[in-house]
């Protein structure tokens, strides 16, 4: 009980605070205005061009020849540049070198192991994962296994073999980006969301240190709270009051603003909730080993630009070339691969590692900061 009263007085406090509540709430809402409008030209679609793909196709079965006809079919060709490779380290290269825009390989024994009735894959390699260009390869070999597995499917059932064939009668459809790429509003919404979540490691700081460093928390060691009633109530009351926020910001980005979140709200409320979860125990673990609430700021104040800065917060980056997987575990870079992934229907894999890994971070610091609160004896 003791737990859930310091959790409600926290986010009342929090929330009777107008001023600093108005600063963090029209920061960011005025950010991604100034930025979505100043750089709408940036992130407007234009002719994109001949997709680059490159190919390599190890096996000598039935089926994966089907798919050989798939990508030399005229009307895929218009679109789509397939170059093929001679080895799985040449395809992977030419992604990372930003020669081709994806990689698309299949294993020399993809045939065999489907008569067999196992899984077998069509492997697709992309650097930017959550691009327009990606998605465009990952949904024609992602037909191609929805065609097979219904042919598969009917087989089984009645007995009778149909062979799957590729078809040339394709029809042209003009196609609009709106909804698969963000615009420039939709872009900041995101990374501004993330920076502000990012920003309130700062207020879990500064209330974590004052229970630590200052007065207030001499005081409540002449109270019957213990320390992990302390810790929790605090915990989920600054998880509340950031959540809580976030969801003002996004209510207010999607129906004002018009950004677009997605269709799917529940799993953006949570990667919200998570990310929440990340910046209340990071500013507090940042509290209890800086042994100083004003060190903890400054240090939480300079790091969260950055942060900001190098997962692309402010601008675009197109590559960082050997430093891009230390990059991805950023928690900006983390959370803008959550969403992006989940809005415009990426990779669910990339977007799942990235909350998993802000979850067991979170976790981690949670621990490092109890062990460290019961040193302090707080």
């Amino acid at each position: 009980m003791k737990i859930l009263i310091i959790a409600y007085n926290t986010i009342k406090r929090n929330f009777r605070d107008y001023k600093t509540l108005s600063l963090t709430l029209l920061f960011p809402i005025v950010l991604i205005l100034i930025l979505g409008t100043a750089l709408t030209s940036q992130y407007s679609p234009s002719n994109m061009g001949k997709i680059k793909v490159a190919y390599f196709n190890e096996d000598k079965g039935d089926i994966s020849k089907r798919f050989d006809e798939l990508l030399n079919n005229e009307k895929i060709k218009e679109f789509i540049e397939v170059s093929i490779v001679k080895s799985s380290e040449e395809g992977k290269k030419l992604v990372e070198e930003n020669k081709a825009n994806s990689f698309i390989m299949i294993d020399k024994d993809f045939t065999e192991k489907i008569i067999k009735g196992e899984e077998s894959k069509i492997k697709v390699y992309s650097k930017k994962t959550g691009s327009f260009y990606s998605m465009v390869v990952k949904n024609i070999v992602d037909s191609f296994g929805d065609g097979f597995n219904t042919v598969k499917t009917i087989n089984s059932l009645t007995g009778k073999f149909s062979e799957y064939k590729t078809y040339k009668n394709i029809e042209n459809v003009p196609i609009s980006a709106k909804g698969n790429i963000p615009r420039a509003i939709d872009y900041y919404a995101v990374t501004m969301l993330v920076m502000t979540l990012m920003y309130d490691t700062i207020s879990s700081a500064v209330l974590a240190g004052e229970d630590i460093y200052e007065a207030i928390g001499n005081r409540v060691k002449c109270t019957p709270v213990k320390f992990y009633e302390l810790f929790l109530g605090k915990l989920l009351g600054l998880i509340a009051t950031f959540f809580l926020k976030a969801v003002m910001i996004i209510c207010f980005s999607k129906y004002v603003y018009g950004v677009n979140f997605g269709e799917n709200m529940p799993v953006i409320l949570f990667i919200t909730f998570s990310f929440s979860v990340f910046s209340t125990s990071f500013g507090i673990m940042t509290a209890f080993f800086a042994k100083d609430e004003k060190r903890a700021v400054n240090f939480l104040n300079g790091i969260v630009p950055l942060f900001t800065f190098l997962s692309g917060g402010y601008t675009k980056f197109s590559t960082f070339g050997s430093l891009e997987k230390i990059i991805f575990f950023i928690p900006n870079k983390l959370g803008h691969e959550a969403f992006f992934n989940t809005i415009y229907n990426g990779s669910s894999q990339i977007a799942s590692k990235a909350v998993l890994s802000l979850w067991a971070m979170s976790i981690l610091m949670f621990i490092f900061s109890s062990l460290k609160g019961r040193r302090v004896k707080v």
